[in-house]
């Protein structure tokens, strides 16, 4: 039998497949738009930890216990709508120590076939091309990049090193300079992106990411998975990094509940709008 969520919102609550609820019922893709929309999703727990340390140092990691297939089916639901993807330098270092999965492209898997088809019968490429955030420059370049086809770009500052951003273009990488420090920064950043013709933009770069397209009011819509666990600990990241000189309401489009994933928690999955004031 087919997973099933109850949906809690809108009303009134009904039962409802878990797969393509995102690709086909409640997702982003919109053909032919006038404006990139800009996406991201987090998996959280209901004490909003994404990543936690267990020795209280610096090296923070998703834990196994937060993860789920339901979470993960719905996340590639989200990826397949996706023209571009940003994703930053940290992600492509913990990839290359294996230390991370890898998420850039679609997995092969028989159960996922139907992402692939649904890209191919909306016109869009295999994958989608990656943009790659980084004030260090200092990453390398996954081979599964390559292989599936994927036009890179590298965002980085003004202010970032010349002899770096110089070695990244003799390699044949175009260098998006959208940041004055040697930050990207979100709104220049999604206005390269419309110049190139990227419609749909989904952030896999974490909170920094999130803050500067919050900040420069570029974020349209986020997806939270809410695991029903605790994980505490001192050292933590949560889904938005510094403060805010913006307001940002959030209005809810979607609530579904999952009464036992997986990992025998139940958990949230739930969809906003962004309303900038």
């Amino acid at each position: 039998m087919a997973k099933q969520l109850l949906r809690l919102f809108p009303p009134s609550p009904t039962k409802v497949e878990l797969e393509k609820l995102y690709l086909e019922h409640h997702g982003w893709y919109q053909p032919n738009q006038t404006k990139p929309t800009v996406v991201a999703n987090f998996l959280t727990s209901l004490d909003g930890r994404i990543a936690i340390s267990e020795n209280n140092n610096s090296e923070l990691h998703l834990p196994k216990s937060l993860t789920s297939k339901e979470d993960f089916r719905l996340f590639l639901e989200l990826y397949a709508q996706a023209d571009c993807l940003i994703t930053h330098g940290g992600y492509l270092r913990a990839l290359a120590e294996k230390k991370l999965g890898n998420i850039l492209q679609l997995p092969k898997d028989e159960e996922f076939k139907d992402l692939a088809a649904w890209r191919q019968q909306q016109g869009l490429n295999p994958y989608p091309d990656i943009v790659i955030a980084s004030s260090s420059l200092n990453f390398p370049i996954h081979p599964s990049i390559q292989e599936s086809g994927q036009k890179i770009y590298i965002t980085t500052g003004q202010e970032s090193e010349p002899n770096k951003c110089e070695k990244w273009q003799q390699q044949g990488y175009e260098i998006l300079y959208t940041g004055k420090s040697k930050l990207a920064e979100g709104a220049p950043l999604v206005a390269a992106l419309a110049e190139r013709n990227y419609q749909h933009i989904y952030l896999i770069a974490g909170p920094k990411m999130l803050h500067t397209m919050v900040q420069d009011q570029q974020l349209d819509k986020i997806y939270l998975s809410s695991s029903h666990q605790f994980l505490g600990g001192e050292v933590f990241r949560t889904v938005l990094d510094g403060g805010l000189l913006t307001q940002c309401r959030l209005q809810l489009n979607s609530l579904f509940y999952d009464e036992a994933s997986e990992n025998n928690c139940g958990q949230f999955f739930s969809s906003y709008e962004c309303i900038y004031n």
